[in-house]
Formats: structure tokens, C-alpha cells, sequence
């Protein structure tokens, strides 16, 4: 089973980091790298949106 954040729409395998990962978008209005890595579509997602900062290196930012 996929689980979904229905902030930011990333997918987890676990309910729990699904969780932990909505808790966090809505308390900061922001992902949380270390959940986010996490997700199992981040490359679709940031397909998605190219302005989307999130899941940018810091090879990337330069």
C-alpha cells in the first residue's frame, strides 16, 4: 500500500513517515528533507515542478 502526503502529494511505503511528513508540511509550510528523501516519487515530483526546491543538491543550487 502507498501512502500520501496531502500537502505536498509525496508517496511513502509506511503510513507512519506519510504522516510524520503531513504534520510537518502543514505545522511549516515546508518539506522536511530527511522525510522527504524518504518518499518514493520525489523524481516525479520535482519533474513536476522545476521551480520546486526541495529536492535540489547543493550542486544544483549553485
Amino acid at each position: 500500500m502507498i501512502y500520501e502526503c496531502h500537502v505536498c502529494k509525496l508517496e511513502y511505503l509506511d503510513e507512519d513517515t506519510a504522516k510524520r511528513c503531513q504534520e510537518w508540511c502543514e505545522n511549516h509550510n515546508s518539506c522536511n528533507f530527511l522525510i522527504a528523501k524518504q518518499a518514493i516519487n520525489k523524481e516525479e515530483m520535482l519533474k513536476q515542478s522545476v521551480t520546486d526546491e526541495r529536492f535540489k543538491t547543493l550542486d544544483e543550487t549553485k
